[in-house]
């Protein structure tokens, strides 16, 4: 009998998806690439491409997503290496993202008390790939910001003055000091779709 007819109880429950902690798929994967046992591999791989998908429509559709994998946030760290370990570049884009959200969240360490910040646990290439991915997704979304609040009234406005004054004043609290420089990359307002999502492998735009 195969380890994947031995894990298929483990997986599925009839024809539904039993759900599986990412630790144990992670575990599976690991072990299945170092002693070539591919049906256990491709069945651990494909549950976490399932949750980890490779474009951005699975990925908004999370209620799919989670019959497949329990996982959390900082598991991308984890994802990140398995990637590069069995070359499944697949699983870095979401990864990648992720990690964005993890700049100012810390490990503590059980027996000392420590604290380090959790990307401190990527390569350094890794960590400036999610670090200037961060960089990128606020940039944009405070240009789009600004442009929103372009003090052009629309043709139907029916006070200009007053519409415009709002602005600015918006600008002011965001101590704003020249529109022009806030909106000058050129990447800014452009879809960051194919930096995160067709472009695992290399630098992106702004690295």
């Amino acid at each position: 009998m195969s380890l994947t007819a031995t894990y298929g109880s483990y997986f599925y429950r009839g024809d539904e998806p039993i759900p599986v902690q990412f630790d144990t798929l992670a575990a599976l994967v690991r072990m299945s690439h170092k002693y070539e046992m591919h049906d256990l591999y491709d069945t651990a791989i494909a549950r976490l491409q399932a949750y980890y998908p490779s474009n951005l429509r699975s990925w908004d559709d999370i209620c799919t997503r989670q019959r497949y994998v329990l996982a959390k946030p900082s598991d991308a760290l984890a994802l990140i290496k398995l990637a590069h370990l069995t070359e499944e570049s697949s699983l870095l884009p979401t990864a990648y993202l992720i990690c964005c959200s993890l700049d100012e969240t810390r490990r503590v360490r059980i027996h000392t008390g420590e604290q380090t910040p959790l990307l401190a646990e990527l390569s350094t290439w890794d960590h400036k790939r999610v670090l200037s991915g961060k960089a990128r997704l606020a940039q944009m979304c405070g240009t789009r910001v600004f442009h929103m609040l372009r003090p052009i009234p629309c043709e139907t406005c029916t006070s200009p003055e007053l519409c415009t004054a709002s602005v600015y004043k918006t600008w002011k609290e965001i101590s704003l000091v020249k529109f022009e420089k806030a909106t000058s990359d050129l990447y800014a307002l452009e879809p960051l779709l194919n930096w995160f999502w067709e472009q695992a492998q290399g630098p992106g735009p702004c690295s």
